[in-house]
């Protein structure tokens, strides 16, 4: 298993945190404020965040322009799943992402749904 270096973890974290503060341009974000962690990851934001942790970019599937919220549902929820891969990374991100005591990032993983973050 590699261990996952700190700069690595911080800059992603860093860049999740800047992104969540303005996500009114994605399409799946609930009522308390959790947003559907493929889109998310799927901005150009994080898409060079996550190159740079070494993962490839998270593509959406279909074209996203001519979506809408009656979209099919799928594995993973209505864009499927993520790579299991980032999911860990995201995960261990949010639990060694720690401010004044408290997790900055609340984490909802797949349930059938998609996983969801705030």
């Amino acid at each position: 298993v590699e261990e996952m270096g700190l700069p690595r973890q911080d800059n992603f974290a860093l860049q999740l945190e800047q992104r969540l503060r303005n996500v009114s341009d994605l399409e799946f974000v609930r009522s308390d404020n959790y947003v559907l962690l493929k889109e998310l990851l799927a901005s150009a934001e994080l898409s060079v965040a996550l190159r740079e942790a070494g993962f490839q970019t998270v593509t959406l599937p279909g074209n996203k322009a001519n979506s809408s919220r009656k979209v099919k549902w799928i594995q993973g929820g209505p864009l499927g799943p993520v790579d299991s891969a980032i999911e860990s990374f995201v995960q261990e991100v949010v639990k060694a992402t720690i401010r004044d005591g408290k997790q900055l990032f609340e984490y909802y993983g797949d349930t059938g749904s998609g996983s969801w973050i705030r």
